[in-house]
């Protein structure tokens, strides 16, 4: 009889102290800054969503359904469809301002992208806000990074004081919810199938080990945090369209790590860094991650830099914005899918929403205290690369697909995604023996504002000062297209026409057979036919 009673009291001690873990994280601490009051008319994640935050998974819709109510109820929020996904389903961007900024959202936006144009004469002014641009779920498996969305767009919405007036005052925050959904999909369902009313902290859990696929890639099993160059998905398509309507003064990407790591802050391998990134985009990085280190030591928490990341391939979320004016931040934490035991103690996946809530905070105050600088490292940065272009010994790239004019128009396609001018070529040219023909052949000339990621997109980089990778090495991207390209002087680039936009070759159809259809199988869409 003991026996039972004891049993029965350890089991109602297991479900408060269970229950008590979602009021507060495993260490103890409030789940929101207490430094602040609240605006009661904005909802918490939980009355939306149906759980707290860190209880499970959140589902996509769910969490769809509490961004477009946070926007409902709060001045201070705009909500917008920026794409679909394979699987249909909405990636979103909240704007984040005053309300008196909002009232005036598109004049903002207007004069902040114009101190990226290097005839323009706008300049930084007192009043003009900082970009700050915050990107959650990429790796839909990640999922502290996707569910902590909600705990940032509450706390935007809905936090008073001094400070929040000024933040928001000086800043525009672009929070995107979430970039992979469908991925994240497939990790929540996992999650919702194998949790528990008691925490599982065993790593070797079933809920703890999603099997293949699982949720990191898009629907066909792309990694999407690779995408920001090629940008063959949907969802990358309209993230980036997005960028480059705000030309963002930094930008941070959420990810997750192994369990028993502990939590990455930028820079990476200081000797793995793309070799075009400027060197003051690097300084300005060290400065802003001065403010998330802030937070990890006021909290007596582990954290490494320098070491196991880089910022060499550039069609990831974190070293893209290096070349496009801004400054690109990877933040790693440990994963936790409920509670978990690790090297370190219990993991939660409370506490890693909570971490990183507080560590995005942290990236919009240091956007907030860096305005001046970083307007003022925008507006410079696209001068300077017209500067660096007339000492380039190369003034730009011809390239030509004559047999195949669908790759051609991707490939320009890509290039016009990414802001990048093009012009046709009005007569033959011929560069160290190979012709290319007019009408058929294209020329990126160097002279332009992009001449940076013109330089990643086109330039051969074959030595290193330290081959060791942790992402892709070589991205050449018209090599990855398959073009004949070659590197041109002022010679070749006086043959050039006029600037053209991207447009699809059709053809007219041919007369009805009576037997049968001979056509040529080099074009990328011969197999349509």
């Amino acid at each position: 009889m003991m026996k039972m009673i004891n049993l029965v009291i350890a089991c109602a001690i297991l479900i408060v102290t269970t229950s008590l873990s979602y009021a507060q994280d495993v260490r103890g601490r409030s789940f929101y800054p207490d430094n602040v009051t609240y605006n009661t008319d904005i909802p918490k994640p939980e009355e939306i969503i149906g759980h707290p935050l860190g209880h499970r998974v959140a589902r996509h819709d769910l969490l769809l359904k509490y961004m477009r109510t946070v926007a409902e109820k709060s001045d201070r929020v705009k909500v917008e469809t920026i794409a679909k996904t394979h699987e249909g389903r909405d990636i979103l961007m909240l704007t984040i301002s005053s309300p008196e900024n909002m009232a005036r959202i598109d004049d903002i936006k207007a004069a902040h992208v114009a101190l990226s144009d290097p005839n323009s004469n706008q300049q930084p002014s007192d009043d003009m806000p900082v970009v700050t641009w915050l990107n959650y779920g990429v790796h839909g498996a990640e999922v502290s990074s996707t569910d902590s969305s909600m705990a940032v767009a509450y706390y935007l919405a809905a936090a008073q004081s001094d400070y929040m007036d000024e933040t928001l005052k000086n800043s525009v925050i672009l929070l995107i919810a979430i970039f992979n959904p469908d991925g994240n999909s497939r990790q929540s369902a996992w999650n919702t199938m194998h949790s528990s009313q008691v925490s599982i902290t065993d790593p070797n859990g079933r809920n703890h080990n999603t099997f293949w696929p699982g949720g990191r890639t898009n629907h066909y099993w792309f990694d999407l945090n690779r995408q920001w160059l090629l940008q063959q998905h949907p969802g990358p398509q309209g993230w980036v369209r997005k960028f480059h309507e705000w030309k963002p003064n930094v930008s941070v990407d959420h990810h997750e790590m192994g369990t028993n790591s502990t939590f990455y802050i930028p820079p990476g391998a200081p000797d793995r860094s793309y070799p075009y990134i400027p060197d003051e985009s690097m300084q300005l990085l060290e400065e802003v991650t001065d403010r998330p280190r802030d937070f990890m030591d006021s909290e007596a928490r582990l954290y490494f830099s320098e070491e196991g990341y880089d910022n060499f391939y550039i069609g990831k979320g974190a070293t893209y914005p290096h070349l496009n004016a801004g400054i690109g931040l990877l933040f790693e934490q440990a994963r936790s899918l409920g509670e978990v035991d690790t090297v370190h103690g219990v993991l939660s996946f409370r506490d890693n929403i909570r971490t990183y809530l507080n560590m995005s905070l942290s990236i919009v105050r240091a956007g907030l205290e860096l305005r001046p600088r970083l307007l003022d490292y925008q507006k410079r940065f696209y001068q300077n690369a017209l500067d660096i272009a007339a000492d380039d010994d190369v003034k730009g790239y011809i390239f030509s697909s004559p047999k195949d004019k669908a790759r051609s128009y991707h490939f320009r396609k890509m290039l016009d995604r990414h802001k990048i001018e093009v012009n046709i070529i009005d007569q033959d040219v011929t560069v160290d023996g190979k012709t290319y023909l007019a009408g058929d052949s294209y020329l990126v000339k160097t002279s332009q504002r992009q001449y940076t990621l013109i330089k990643g997109i086109f330039e051969k980089i074959t030595t290193f000062d330290n081959n060791t990778f942790y992402d892709v090495s070589g991205f050449t991207m018209p090599l990855t297209f398959g073009m004949d390209y070659s590197q041109v002087s002022s010679r070749e680039v006086a043959s050039s026409g006029d600037i053209v936009m991207p447009e699809f070759s059709t053809e007219t159809a041919p007369e009805k057979a009576t037997v049968a259809y001979l056509f040529e199988w080099n074009e990328y869409y011969a197999p349509r036919a």
